[in-house]
């Protein structure tokens, strides 16, 4: 089910979402706000993507045969290499947080089956994406992607975690060369944070064209992926392979990247997330960006399982 050109789809629409960006909605940590969906629409929009392709990669695995399993695995990693090859990084991530789904990699089976090469391509693609040295791989790799016309998707997520970072800074610093303590703007704090979005929506200015991705329910299909919450995840996972199982397999587990995180039936219930569906808060398993510092790995936003629809968010302000 799962081919490399889809590769291209998922690039087209992150591409998409990400070009929607717009500056304000990135001062003031505005995605973190209650209003976050009027504020930053599109920022929240891609936060959410963050989740969706995550969660859709490890449902499409768990609910796949048994016998086809591995070659699902093979199929993403060939499609995060060719995102890779296409720059479009937000969509490298992903994947490798749905692979890293703990659900997935509880199954020592699956990747045992998994081809040496493919196991090969992952290791190195996780080493680019490695949060290690505050993702210094990653950085030095997009800062050689600015050349004029290279189309780029980048983690939107990681800048985001830097924003959240540079707020953190007063707004206003003491003046020790005056006797009446006067308050001066922080300059310093403003240069990081305009930098931050400068060096972010620059890439906006070379949006993939794509000639080959006109089927209608391709399109529709990679916009509005469907997956399992995650309990589902799980309840999938242990019927594949149960607990005792997953144990006595242990010396056959493939040793992810820890430091990134992520965050069957023949009829599994599928959630049909909406693109243009609000940021829930973070669950209290999950991380808000505005908690890292600078060597904080890079966070789910929240599980799907807590995302609640608009009549759900309404209701639950009610009560308060």
């Amino acid at each position: 089910r799962i081919n490399a050109e889809y590769g291209d789809y998922l690039t087209m629409i992150e591409s998409e979402l990400f070009c929607a960006i717009q500056p304000t909605e990135l001062i003031n940590v505005a995605w973190t706000k209650k209003d976050a969906e009027k504020k930053a629409p599109n920022v929240t929009r891609v936060a959410n993507r963050f989740n969706m392709v995550g969660f859709w990669v490890a449902t499409e695995i768990v609910t796949t045969p048994a016998n086809s399993r591995p070659s699902v695995v093979e199929k993403f990693i060939t499609v995060a290499d060719r995102c890779l090859a296409m720059n479009n990084f937000a969509t490298v991530m992903q994947i490798i947080s749905g692979l890293n789904n703990s659900s997935i990699q509880r199954l020592k089976k699956v990747w045992s089956q998994v081809s040496s090469k493919a196991r090969e391509i992952l290791s190195r693609i996780e080493a680019l994406m490695s949060p290690s040295n505050n993702f210094r791989e990653y950085r030095e790799l997009l800062a050689s992607k600015r050349d004029p016309g290279v189309s780029v998707v980048p983690n939107v997520v990681l800048t985001l975690r830097d924003l959240a970072f540079a707020s953190e800074n007063a707004d206003y610093i003491d003046d020790v060369g005056t006797s009446g303590g006067e308050k001066l703007i922080n300059v310093e704090k403003i240069r990081m944070v305009g930098m931050r979005i400068n060096e972010l929506l620059s890439f906006t200015s070379y949006p993939y064209r794509f000639t080959n991705c006109n089927a209608e329910d391709l399109r529709e299909y990679f916009t509005r992926l469907s997956y399992l919450e995650e309990d589902r995840l799980r309840s999938y996972s242990e019927k594949i392979e149960p607990p005792n199982t997953s144990r006595k397999l242990s010396n056959t587990a493939r040793q992810p990247d820890s430091s990134i995180p992520f965050g069957s039936s023949s009829h599994p219930q599928l959630v049909h997330h909406s693109p243009t569906s609000s940021l829930a808060s973070p669950s209290p398993q999950s991380i808000s960006v505005g908690e890292l510092d600078s060597t904080s790995s890079l966070p789910s936003f929240h599980s799907p399982s807590a995302s609640p629809s608009p009549s759900q968010t309404k209701k639950k302000k009610k009560k308060k």
